[in-house]
């Protein structure tokens, strides 16, 4: 019998909210099946990018990222080799996926998450994946991202600590609950030219008062929570924002132009 080892990895779990209203959509609407296929060939592809090599002494790259999808559901795996600087993944997947997040939601579509640390199998030839890593970031994303934010695991980033590497700030919140995760409008945001800050932050905010004005108040419950979230972390990123930038130009935008009213938040 072959030893079946794991490896140590970090462990990205993303699946896209209210897809199953979307696919109960499409059994009223057959022209919408074309849509979802669509966005999933798009998530796809977008998550199988941002991939990591690793070059060992000068020598040939090696692939050390995989990227699993099922239907909404994608894992993207990072193989961390020994020594590795366990800072220097984390970062370039809050920046990638931070992008990610912040795209998928001007276009609509909300996406939730965790990313981990933890060993895994991975068969890249047999499409296989297992192990606790994979359950941990799945755990992290059932039961703990709720909202349209993905979490990250407290004891990655105690692991960061413990070694005296730093991730970056700007992209890592702690929630009112306690849990961490990838803070992907301030993150994006943070160093950018007062002029480009302005339109993003136009786009984040026209994107959910789209989805607020589209009958919000005929939604289920949950639903509305989960704009309500989305619309107090806008909100509040304006806030943080506007004293990060009070001194630069973009300080003569008026930040309150950017929030979202408070009535428009009566549902």
């Amino acid at each position: 019998m072959i030893a079946v080892m794991y490896t140590k990895c970090m462990v990205t779990f993303i699946d896209i909210l209210g897809f199953g209203d979307l696919i109960q959509g499409t059994r009223k609407d057959s022209g919408k099946v074309a849509d979802v296929a669509s966005l999933l060939v798009k998530l796809k592809k977008q998550t199988e990018d941002g991939g990591r090599v690793h070059r060992e002494n000068g020598g040939t790259p090696e692939q050390i990222f995989h990227s699993f999808n099922f239907s909404d559901l994608t894992v993207r795996c990072t193989e961390i080799p020994s020594g590795a600087n366990l800072s220097d993944f984390l970062n370039w997947e809050l920046m990638y996926i931070g992008e990610l997040q912040f795209g998928f939601l001007l276009e609509g579509i909300l996406l939730r998450g965790g990313i981990c640390l933890g060993e895994t199998f991975i068969d890249e030839e047999s499409k296989i994946l297992f192990g606790p890593g994979l359950v941990k970031a799945y755990k992290l994303e059932s039961e703990y991202a709720v909202y349209p934010r993905i979490v990250i695991d407290r004891d990655y980033l105690a692991a960061i600590d413990d070694i005296g590497d730093k991730y970056w700030p700007d992209y890592v919140r702690q929630g009112d609950d306690g849990a961490y995760f990838v803070d992907y409008l301030f993150g994006s945001l943070a160093d950018s030219a007062g002029q480009l800050a302005s339109s993003m932050l136009a786009g984040h905010r026209d994107a959910i008062r789209a989805a607020i004005d589209d009958g919000i108040h005929d939604k289920a419950a949950r639903l509305r929570q989960k704009y309500m979230w989305l619309a107090l972390y806008h909100n509040s990123t304006v806030d943080r924002l506007a004293g990060r930038f009070f001194k630069s130009n973009i300080a003569s935008d008026k930040f309150e132009g950017y929030r979202i009213p408070k009535d428009v938040l009566n549902f």
